[in-house]
């Protein structure tokens, strides 16, 4: 069992959620110990490639079907969603809420499903002691609020979700507990909510107090009973942890496209050695000390370079051991130029344009060289092996208020940025492409595995940063990339 599956396994089994693999049959291929647990069933007992499961309510079977299908025979690796009745080994029947997506297991296709109740669920009031004391001893975070989002109770795990003591939640409105960016459609959500009381689920991303951006999911319905008549529940799950497993299988995917530049990285290391043979010689024949002296300098230099790209291919798959620190992006660049040059086809040019003064700012010299080289082999790829130009160029960005909203995840807060952009002139990119391109397993290329800029994306949150895309089909595409605030030089 390889290292993707070994990393699952044990995010697996520190999550709350229940969690398994099957192969596309529908054959158990991994479970996690809270599947038995919460169903009294073992792993082998499920074979979702048979209808007559036990667990599994008959009237629910054909829409479970028709969904993982769907998954199986996506093109964009979107993933499926279906809520569903089981039956639990002692005949007590459960709904569940499902999401499935393709992943891999053993280099063989497969589906991961994280599974967890959707059994509705109601605040009690705090004054009932027994009521009480099963509110705050919930996993789930439990809120009750009016349409306008003012908090009325809070359980302690809500609290704990959110780094806040009760003083401070007094004082904010439930959409002023999320990123500003998504405030105006939660307290739209919710209005809603207490309007139609229809119930929703969402998902927020939010700041604790330890600067870490966190997200969790939130079930909400409106109150039609008693003192609550018309107030909003919410039950709040961490979702932070679920993301971590998402982000641990996507860094375990990307850490494949390594493979994309492996034989440029041969190239270019048979052209190092070669050079190392060639000086060993020179200097076993050289007739003079300063003929030997030349040619060591040849095999010093050959050396060097091998040096370079073995630390640049290093920081690249994430393991060097750099940390946050500051950075000169222009620096960066040139000290990977030569891994660089080894991704672009022979008859392509790189074009590396400097800005005028440094552009520093702060982040992690591994992972930006990682967003650089990905972008520079995604560039290079949309020139599909034709004459073009693929150009490289660091600047300090002046982010304005009225920023359009072609960045993603969001646009950044305005001031001044330490930008990386890298375009082509390749065969660019369809409107309707864009708003996919950095999805996992997306890709508008014959042979792409649609992980290089899903990669990317998966680096920029991380950086707490934004990325940018202008393309038209025909005239070559530019990726802005803004990795964090620019530091004084």
């Amino acid at each position: 069992m390889g290292e993707p599956e070994q990393r699952l396994i044990a995010l697996g089994e520190a999550v709350h959620d229940i969690v398994f693999v099957t192969d596309l049959e529908g054959r158990m291929l991994w479970a996690n110990r809270r599947l038995t647990e919460e169903t009294g069933y073992v792993a082998a007992d499920f074979a979702f490639e048979q209808p007559d499961n036990p667990f599994l309510h008959p009237d629910d079977a054909a829409n479970v079907g028709r969904v993982i299908a769907e998954v199986v025979s996506s093109s964009d690796g979107s993933p499926g969603r279906v809520e569903n009745r089981f039956r639990d080994k002692w005949g007590r029947v459960h709904l569940y809420r499902s999401t499935i997506q393709k992943t891999t297991w053993e280099a063989a296709p497969a589906l991961l499903f994280s599974v967890r109740s959707a059994e509705p669920a109601s605040a009690p009031p705090p004054s009932d002691e027994s009521y009480r004391r099963i509110v705050e001893g919930a996993n789930d975070g439990i809120l009750k609020m009016s349409a306008d989002g003012r908090i009325h109770f809070a359980n302690a795990r809500l609290l704990d979700i959110f780094g806040l003591t009760p003083v401070e939640l007094g004082k904010r409105s439930f959409a002023e507990l999320v990123l500003p960016c998504a405030r105006e459609r939660v307290a739209s959500t919710v209005a809603g909510v207490a309007q139609r009381g229809a119930s929703t689920t969402f998902e927020i991303r939010f700041a604790h107090p330890s600067g870490e951006i966190r997200s969790a999911e939130i079930n909400a319905s409106r109150l039609d009973d008693g003192d609550d008549r018309g107030l909003v529940l919410a039950l709040v799950r961490d979702a932070s942890t679920a993301h971590r497993l998402a982000l641990a299988m996507r860094e375990a995917q990307k850490l494949e496209s390594v493979g994309v530049v492996a034989s440029g990285i041969a190239h270019d290391f048979r052209n190092i050695v070669s050079a190392v043979l060639y000086g060993v010689t020179a200097a076993e024949r050289a007739p003079s000390a300063g003929g030997r002296g030349e040619a060591l300098a040849v095999v010093r230099e050959a050396a060097e370079r091998a040096a370079q790209l073995t630390s640049s291919l290093l920081a690249y798959v994430g393991r060097s051991d750099a940390k946050d620190e500051v950075l000169e992006l222009g620096e960066l660049v040139a000290a990977h130029e030569r891994l660089l040059r080894a991704v672009i086809a022979r008859n392509a040019d790189l074009r590396i344009e400097p800005s005028e003064g440094p552009v520093r700012t702060s982040g992690n010299t591994g992972q930006v060289a990682q967003v650089l080289l990905n972008l520079v082999t995604n560039g290079a790829e949309a020139l599909e092996g034709r004459e073009g130009r693929v150009t490289v160029e660091t600047k300090v960005l002046a982010i304005g208020e009225a920023e359009d909203g072609s960045w993603r995840p969001s646009a950044p807060a305005p001031g001044r940025y330490a930008a990386l952009v890298v375009s082509d002139t390749g065969k660019g990119i369809s409107e309707e492409a864009r708003a996919r391109i950095f999805d996992t397993f997306f890709t508008t290329k014959q042979h792409g595995r649609g992980l290089g800029l899903a990669a990317v994306m998966a680096v920029v949150r991380t950086q707490n940063g934004a990325v940018r895309t202008e393309s038209e089909p025909g005239k070559g595409s530019t990726f802005t990339v803004v990795l964090g605030p620019a530091l004084p030089g």
